[in-house]
Formats: structure tokens, sequence, C-alpha cells
């Protein structure tokens, strides 16, 4: 059985890309830690480093692509859009319409 430490396994492309970008050390060290969607990838520690091997990724794949065909992936709700930004002569109806308001409930003397 052959080790990757983590860099390794990043650098050397025994993981595939996402759209054509490597696999980050970072996502690795999730995917042993909190793994994803109940599945954690199997990893040995030597001293202070974290090793992988090629079998423990394929054994992860593959109990990854069952969990996804257990539990489909569910939709999610785009991130609400910003509001337009008001024109400068929106802006000033507005506080007309706020001042308006205000003297309308005696809250500011008429001027």
């Amino acid at each position: 059985m052959k080790w990757y430490s983590i860099g390794e396994a990043t650098r050397i492309g025994i993981i595939p890309t996402t759209n054509g970008r490597p696999v980050g050390a970072a996502t690795i060290w999730r995917w042993c830690t909190k793994g994803c969607r109940g599945v954690k990838l199997e990893h040995a520690r030597f001293g202070r480093r974290i090793a992988i091997s090629e079998e423990a990724l394929e054994r992860f794949a593959a109990e990854l692509a069952q969990a996804w065909a257990e539990e489909p992936v569910k939709s999610v709700k785009p991130a609400p859009r910003k509001p337009k930004a008001r024109t400068e002569a929106e802006r000033k109806k507005a506080i007309l319409d706020a001042e308006r308001r205000i003297r309308e409930c005696g809250c500011m003397g008429a001027e």
C-alpha cells in the first residue's frame, strides 16, 4: 500500500479535478475529519503527518457515490438579490414623502 500526504495527493493527481482545478488540501482534510454526506475518508496519522492511500480514496468514492444515490441532492435556493440602488430622484421623492408623513402626524412643525 502506497501512502500519500495530503499535499502529495493534491499535486500528483490521484483525485479527479473539479472544473479543471485540482482538489485543495483543505477539502481533503475536511473529508478526513468531517466527511461528506456521512462518509469519511480513511486516513492514517504518522506523527503530525496525515496520510491517505489510493485504496482509501477508492473506497471513499464508492461509498460517497452510494450515499448520493440513496439521498438525492436537495435543491438549493439561490441567494436573494440585492435591491437595486435608488436614483437621486427616487431618493429625494422618498425624503419628501417621509417629511410629509411626519408633518401630518404633528411630529414636525410646519416650516
